[in-house]
Order: structure tokens, then C-alpha cells, then sequence
């Protein structure tokens, strides 16, 4: 059965939802100020086209989805988010206009011009002096390695760049500053963050379940909760950065997370404690620089190695 769906949503939870649900026609709607604007989960063969969506917290998200056609939307202040969904048709869809660039299975290959980045499944893509604001997440990578995210300027969206269970990118020299999170690593393995400056956003650099990554040489300052935030999250090594400054609890965060390197970091004027430690062990913590925080270390049931 094929269902059209026309109408103009505001003002929910989701503007138009789709659970377990395929072959539907969303066409031709205005769609604003909703947590979801459109939002797809565990549907497939649908068709999303020529909406206007604006000012929603996510304007199209899909969540385990797959085989569906979105094209010919208009984005304003949000746009495409996507977990664990593969071969959607995504095409001539505009975003604070600007293209909306989806790139799925493909390799080597420079993005020159957009006003989102969604990459699924790709190899040695490059993104690269881009302006990337005002929507939901400016560069989202989905199990996409070997990839370079350099000199950007990312602001004022939910997330500044997103990488979920990808391994081995580059993300170096960008601006990143007044998003939601400046940077949000899951599942993510052996990638360097380097040259960053992550300011002015709620919070800076997050890790979940993410090994082996290097944090290197970034600016994390003035951001509204914490600078850096790792839980289950082993060997990464975050090592000379300046972190300062940040307002609500802390500069540096490990839980539940075990032999990383913390060093030669400048923690200074955070409003609560420079690092937090909470069942953490073997750890390396040595030649930080501590000033002006309001309390240095806070440690609970953690044993690890200092200097």
C-alpha cells in the first residue's frame, strides 16, 4: 500500500514519523520546529521529496533504514542525520543553500562545495575549506576510514563533526565553535584530532568507546560544560593541548576508561576541576600544567600512574 502524505507539521515531538513502515510518499510538506522533522526508523522504499523543512532539531533523521529515495527537499537551520542506514538515494536536496552531499561507497574523491557532509561506507575522501553552519550535524563520517577533515569552519550546528565506528582520519586546522559538540568520536579507532580550535561550543571533544586515537595540539576553550570527555574509552593518547577556561565541570573527563596518556596539557581556569577521574586505572598523567582551576583533581575509585 502506498500512502501520500501531504501537510504542514509544527511543533512536535516528530513532525512525521515512520516506524517499521515502507512505501509511503512523504511529498510537498512544511515541516518546522519539531524535535524530528522527518524522522525514518527501521522503514524502507520510501520517498521523502520536495519538503520544506526548517528549524527542526533534526530535519531528516534515519535510523536503520534502508533502500529509501530522498530527494528535492529544502533544509533551513537543520538537516540529515543517519545510524546504521545504507543505499538510500540521496539527491539534489539543498541545505541553507548549499548541496547537501551524501557520499556512500565511494573512494578517493574531494568534496569541494557544501552546506552538509554525510559520508557512509567511504575511503580517502577529503573535505576541505568548507563553510559548514546552521544545521544539524556539519560533517557526519559512518564507517568511513583513511578520510581528511582539514582547515573548515563548522558553527552553530548540533554537532560540529560526527564519526561513528570509522578508524584512521584526519581531522586537523578547523574551526569549530558555538555548536551543540564540537567533535563526537563513537566507536572509533586510530584517529588524530590535531590544530583543532574547539571554542564556544556546550561541549568540546567527546569519546565512547573509542581506542587508540590521538588528541594533539588543540585549542579547547571557553566551552559551556567540559573540554574533553572519555567513557570506556582506552589507549588514546591527548597530549599538549590548552584547555581552558571551560565552565561547568571539567577540563579533562576519563570513566571507565584505562591505559590513556595524558600530557603535557595546559588545564587552566576550568569552574570545576582541571581532571575528573571516575573508575579509571592505568592511566599515565604527567608534565600537565595546572592553574587557576577550582579544584585540580577529583579521583573516585580510580588507581592510575602520575608524575
Amino acid at each position: 500500500m502506498t500512502n501520500n502524505i501531504a501537510n504542514t507539521k509544527k511543533w512536535n515531538w516528530d513532525g512525521i514519523r515512520l516506524v517499521y513502515s515502507s512505501n509511503n510518499i512523504l511529498r510537498n510538506n512544511n515541516i518546522s520546529n519539531n524535535s524530528a522533522g522527518i524522522s525514518l526508523y527501521s522503514s524502507v522504499n520510501n520517498t521523502v521529496s520536495n519538503n520544506n523543512i526548517s528549524s527542526n532539531g533534526y530535519g531528516i533523521s534515519l535510523s536503520l533504514s534502508n533502500n529509501n529515495k530522498i530527494a528535492d527537499n529544502t533544509f533551513t537551520n537543520d538537516g540529515l542525520f543517519v545510524v546504521d542506514s545504507y543505499q538510500n538515494t540521496v539527491k539534489n536536496n539543498v541545505i541553507n543553500e548549499k548541496k547537501l552531499i551524501w557520499l556512500e561507497n565511494i573512494s578517493n574523491y574531494k568534496v569541494k562545495d557544501a552546506g552538509q557532509v554525510i559520508l557512509i561506507n567511504c575511503f580517502n575522501i577529503t573535505v576541505e575549506n568548507l563553510n559548514l553552519s546552521n544545521t544539524t550535524v556539519g560533517i557526519e563520517l559512518w564507517r568511513t576510514n583513511s578520510s581528511k577533515i582539514i582547515s573548515n569552519n563548522l558553527l552553530n550546528n548540533s554537532w560540529g563533526i560526527d564519526l561513528l565506528f570509522t578508524r584512521d582520519n584526519k581531522i586537523m586546522d578547523n574551526n569549530i565553535s558555538t555548536n551543540g559538540l564540537g567533535i563526537d568520536l563513537s566507536s572509533s579507532s586510530n584517529n588524530t584530532l590535531i590544530n583543532n580550535n574547539i571554542l564556544n561550543n556546550n561541549a568540546g571533544i567527546d569519546l565512547s568507546s573509542s581506542n587508540n586515537n590521538k588528541i594533539m595540539n588543540n585549542n579547547i576553550n571557553l566551552n559551556s560544560l567540559y573540554g574533553i570527555d572519555l567513557r570506556y574509552s582506552n589507549n588514546n593518547k591527548i597530549i599538549n593541548n590548552n584547555i581552558n577556561s571551560n565552565n561547568y565541570y571539567y577540563g579533562i573527563s576519563l570513566a571507565y576508561s584505562a591505559n590513556n596518556t595524558l600530557s603535557k596539557n595546559n588545564i587552566s581556569s576550568n569552574k570545576r576541576w582541571g581532571i575528573y577521574l571516575y573508575s579509571t586505572s592505568n592511566n599515565k598523567i604527567y608534565f600537565n600544567n595546572f592553574i587557576n582551576n577550582v579544584d585540580n583533581i577529583y579521583s573516585y575509585n580510580s588507581t592510575n600512574i602520575w608524575n
